[in-house]
């Protein structure tokens, strides 16, 4: 018989809620909505499992170390479903930064409610039936971008969560919703497209070439290609490619049952090897033959030496699958530094990704400094 006097709310949907129990709210999301702020009821807000601040550290560095033993079995059952044979390198690149932030997302939201339990076990919640928790995603910026920002859909992950770890403190509701799919709000301008039309056969060729750079202006992009001798270095962008497949693709359930991963180490992997194949984003699955064909009409693939790019390392689709293509003709991966959070922000998932490059150019760096940070030149 479940215990009517603790609820835990999880999300700030307050029609999830149960109002005829003491309140616990998991967290500070539980009064994101201006309404909640404002409810007339005393509550308890659980505190949070990550004080003091070296728990984050820990936590991070235990969901890389998980990151990089589950990259080669994803990389593996990838390749099986496409029947291909690409090398660990290939998928790393492509769907490696969805994989570590997904990792460490799904950690935080099991710790949180591990540790609301700790604190009052005879607790219950609300959740989906498992049928109901459809985790996926369209592609990287759509998880990063939006649902993790998603009250649903991280309803969808606590319920998950709360199937694993409480199942006897759980009370099911059938309640469907839509999550919204996030897309990037960035549009080149009209000025940006008719320069780039023009100078397209010029821009896109070069031993060196540049994408996704956003702090260049047109006239910076001509100066670099005439100083470089008009052939060195050249420009390739997919800005109006993004979306190209986005409604051509949908959710095969029968594709991801067959995915299969060994055993785990703990309980949290063992979730997460659970959850990983239906929560992958359509892109890598669903979509991978449409981005691949499209990829394969690039004849600069073969003539790169070098492959550089700013910001469009996690959330350029057409842009990651151009890169691992390429690294199949041992072409070069250059990341360069886009911004202050490098080294400041935790856990240094943006640090992680950025020294999976050949190479990463920083503007100044302590911790980062290694074999294959510079400030130089190629």
């Amino acid at each position: 018989m479940k215990n009517r006097e603790m609820f835990l709310a999880t999300t700030a949907i307050t029609d999830f809620w149960d109002f005829e129990s003491k309140l616990l709210l998991l967290g500070p999301w539980c009064l994101a909505n201006k309404n909640n702020r404002q409810i007339k009821k005393d509550y308890f807000l659980i505190p949070s499992p990550w004080k003091p601040t070296n728990k984050i550290k820990e936590a991070a560095d235990y969901c890389y170390q998980i990151y990089k033993e589950l990259l080669p079995l994803v990389s593996k059952e990838l390749n099986r479903i496409h029947d291909v044979s690409y090398p660990l390198r290939y998928w790393q690149i492509l769907i490696g930064p969805w994989l570590l932030y997904f990792t460490i997302v799904l950690y935080d939201r099991y710790k949180r409610l591990e540790n609301a339990v700790t604190l009052f076990p005879n607790l219950y919640t609300h959740a989906l039936p498992l049928h109901l928790c459809d985790a996926t995603s369209i592609d990287t910026y759509d998880f990063i971008g939006g649902k993790i920002d998603d009250d649903f859909y991280n309803f969808k992950l606590f319920s998950i969560i709360g199937h694993e770890l409480i199942p006897r403190n759980i009370t099911e509701i059938h309640i469907t919703s839509d999550t919204k799919t996030c897309r990037s709000n960035y549009r080149p301008n009209m000025k940006f497209k008719i320069f780039n039309f023009f100078m397209k056969s010029m821009f896109s060729k070069g031993r060196i070439m540049l994408s996704d750079m956003y702090h260049l202006k047109n006239i910076d992009r001509l100066l670099i290609k005439l100083k470089s001798g008009g052939g060195e270095i050249g420009f390739i962008d997919f800005f109006d490619k993004n979306d190209l497949f986005l409604n051509q693709t949908s959710f095969n359930e029968k594709l991801r049952g067959s995915i299969k991963f060994r055993e785990a180490k703990d309980n949290f992997q063992q979730l997460l090897y659970r959850v990983i194949p239906s929560a992958m984003p359509t892109c890598y699955l669903e979509g991978f033959k449409n981005y691949s064909n499209y990829i394969d009409s690039f004849k600069e693939i073969v003539k790169m030496k070098f492959l550089g790019s700013a910001v469009g390392w996690f959330f350029n689709e057409p842009l990651k699958f151009f890169a691992a293509k390429a690294t199949l003709s041992n072409t070069k991966l250059i990341e360069f530094q886009h911004g202050g959070g490098y080294e400041v922000f935790l856990p240094k998932l943006i640090d992680a990704v950025a020294l999976e490059k050949d190479l990463f150019y920083a503007w100044g760096t302590s911790s980062l400094n290694n074999e294959k940070t510079s400030s130089g030149s190629l």
